[in-house]
């Protein structure tokens, strides 16, 4: 017999309808308390954005004939070495409102100050004198600031300098090949291509930052960018956006429709409930457990204490050679034999290189500024020997025949520099060449860069046009 229900009872049916409301609800309550405390991130490199745009001819391969040729992707990240009188500079795009924090990955000898500055359009300054505590193990060190209220679409400049480094024990920075950021990298004065292992992280209380800085983790603005460009007249501008209103609103009245009849009258809105709960679930997973929100950060800096300018000391010393390329992090941008799979770098003995089998080549286009020249050092591993050269076009500059070993040590490396000048204001095209019998040895050039003497460049603008 059927019992009837007391009155003042709630039925049992109703804790299932208010249960995923409640959890959202919880869930709503926690994202809104952490955004004012969390830095969430707004834009940055590596993994998590794939950005394969180029409008080079790198990326035009033949015919694929494996796998792993059909779908090249993004270059994999590359060391940066620098140190003593020069400076890295990475100049941004920020993406949302609210900047509040960067961070950047470096590696390098326990104890080395390095300085890292960031300018915006104004001229303010924020600076964190750094100690490296990881030694050959790399980690991501952080400046953290005031939060910059309208940063969305203003260009910043970080800056990182390391003076006590020296070209033997350098610091080393993490590059990636293409456009990440919409703005540029530089070593010293020279513009070069690809951008600095980098992000930038928002925090305030809640607004609409948060889905400014949210989105360009999903769909960078330079992505974004970039389809525009290729998107048909049509579906620019105001149209793509009632396009895409009247997309979701159709996709929304399809899964009201669909809706199963056996979930009875509230089974729609336990569904959504449960979806809205999921999602929002899986949302704040995501941003802790990948790193993408931290609640703190290590190694984090506020503003620039009085006399620490590490990196305008460095930018104003006469003395010493400044970096003009490093061929190491440029390497994605070079002609590769005998396939660019089979060339890559690496960091060996806490110094960046670049591997190569016995036989190789990696040709760059360089224009040689005054006072130039080539620097690196070279070893070769496995069994037999290896024949290191330096072409310049078609003249052989440098050679030199080495044993392999099978577990090359490094500290007794020898360093070469070769003399650019007779090529000053020249377009040329920079080999670096293996010869090599054996099958099972390869080659390792260490550190090559291009650095120019100081006394031609000007440490300031100048003032006066």
């Amino acid at each position: 017999m059927h019992n009837p229900q007391q009155v003042g009872e709630v039925p049992p049916r109703s804790y299932i309808r208010v249960l995923p409301w409640l959890l959202v609800a919880l869930l709503g309550l926690a994202l809104i308390a952490l955004m004012p405390v969390a830095y969430w991130r707004s834009s940055g490199v590596g993994p998590q954005v794939q950005v394969p745009m180029f409008y080079d001819a790198h990326y035009l391969f033949p015919r694929p004939w494996t796998q792993d040729q059909a779908a090249p992707g993004v270059p994999a990240p590359a060391p940066l070495g620098f140190y003593g009188n020069n400076r890295v500079q990475q100049t941004f795009v920020a993406g949302s409102d609210q900047l509040a924090m960067v961070s950047v990955w470096l590696a390098g000898a326990q104890d080395i100050p390095v300085s890292l500055t960031l300018e915006d359009e104004e001229s303010r300054q924020w600076q964190s004198n750094l100690s490296l505590s990881a030694g050959p193990t790399a980690a991501s060190y952080a400046l953290a600031f005031p939060a910059v209220a309208d940063s969305a679409g203003k260009k910043f400049t970080m800056t990182l300098a390391a003076p006590q480094a020296t070209a033997e024990q350098p610091v080393m920075a993490m590059t990636v090949g293409g456009d990440r950021f919409g703005h540029t990298l530089h070593l010293n004065e020279f513009v070069r291509p690809g951008n600095l292992v980098m992000m930038t992280y928002s925090r305030n209380w809640p607004g609409v930052w948060w889905l400014d800085a949210l989105g360009e983790q999903i769909l960078p603005s330079v992505f974004r960018l970039r389809l525009q460009q290729y998107k048909p007249p049509a579906f620019k501008g105001a149209l793509f956006s009632w396009l895409l209103l009247l997309s979701a609103s159709l996709s929304a009245l399809l899964l009201v429709l669909a809706s199963p009849k056996r979930l009875g009258g509230d089974g729609l809105e336990r569904g959504l409930g449960w979806t809205l709960a999921v999602l929002l679930g899986g949302l704040l997973l995501w941003q802790f457990m990948d790193g993408r929100a931290v609640i703190s950060a290590e190694n984090v800096g506020l503003a620039p204490a009085a006399g620490t300018h590490l990196a305008e000391d460095a930018a104003r010393d006469p003395a010493g050679s400044r970096l003009i390329s490093d061929l190491a992090s440029d390497l994605w941008t070079a002609v590769r034999e005998p396939e660019a799979r089979f060339v890559d770098t690496e960091i060996t003995d806490e110094l960046p290189a670049i591997r190569v089998p016995g036989s190789s080549r990696i040709d760059y286009a360089l224009v040689v500024p005054p006072q130039s020249r080539v620097r690196f050092a070279h070893k070769a591993q496995g069994a037999g020997s290896v024949q290191f050269e330096v072409w310049i076009g078609d003249e052989l500059l440098d050679q030199m025949p080495i044993m392999a070993e099978t577990e090359p040590a490094f500290g007794n490396l020898m360093w070469k520099e070769l003399d650019l000048e007779r090529w000053t204001g020249e377009g040329i095209t920079l080999s670096l060449r293996t010869l090599s019998e054996h099958d099972d040895v390869q080659g390792i050039w260490i550190m090559p860069q291009v650095l120019s003497d100081a006394p031609w460049l000007l440490s300031d603008p100048p003032t006066d046009f």
